[in-house]
């Protein structure tokens, strides 16, 4: 599983998770390469007190190094997904809160296609939104910038986005291009 806890699937899932391990296997190399040149791999070196401010420099920069490669891995996946074309209206559909195969969320896409037919473009987006830590109406706000944001960056009309309250049970908002987040309601 990737490092940010959600994989995406199918072949594109596949792509990121090698090209994930690849660049955690480069970086730990360079850590061991570090450790080498500077003499710490010697048994010795692990025992001296005087080197553990090296180690522990050495392991934050492993894990700024691999939070990092989390953020390359979203950018690379938004950069990919196509935008919505212009010709109907498109639906940004983002990751829910607590769905962590996408099924809730496929299901989702089922019904919008079952009910909306070919009138509507549905695109799939690799991150969650959600209401922040805070005072509620400043995690409005933000919530609502982001929506905008990815709206705006992908030509897209109205953004769904929410969370899985219970088995089966969904709560849903809305936010549309021209207009303020929808407050959220309930679906099973």
């Amino acid at each position: 599983m990737p490092i940010g806890g959600k994989s995406g699937g199918g072949l594109s899932g596949f792509i990121g998770g090698v090209a994930e391990n690849i660049f955690v296997n480069i970086c730990t190399a360079a850590v061991g390469f570090v450790c080498v040149r500077v003499g710490l791999s010697k048994s010795d070196k692990l025992e001296d007190w005087s080197n553990w401010p090296i180690w522990l420099g050495l392991a934050g920069m492993a894990v700024l190094v691999t939070s990092g490669a989390n953020v390359i891995r979203l950018s690379f996946l938004r950069w990919r997904i196509r935008g919505g074309s212009g010709d109907k209206i498109a639906l940004l559909i983002a990751g829910l809160e607590g769905d962590c195969d996408s099924r809730i969320r496929e299901t989702i896409r089922e019904s919008l296609r079952r009910e909306l037919g070919q009138a509507i473009e549905i695109i799939f987006w690799p991150e969650s939104l959600a209401l922040a830590d805070g005072h509620d109406a400043d995690a409005e706000a933000k919530a609502e910038t982001t929506a905008q944001k990815w709206l705006k960056k992908k030509s897209c009309d109205i953004l769904l986005w929410g969370r899985v309250k219970a088995n089966e049970v969904v709560s849903l908002r809305t936010t549309v291009a021209e207009g303020k987040s929808s407050s959220a309601a309930s679906y099973a």
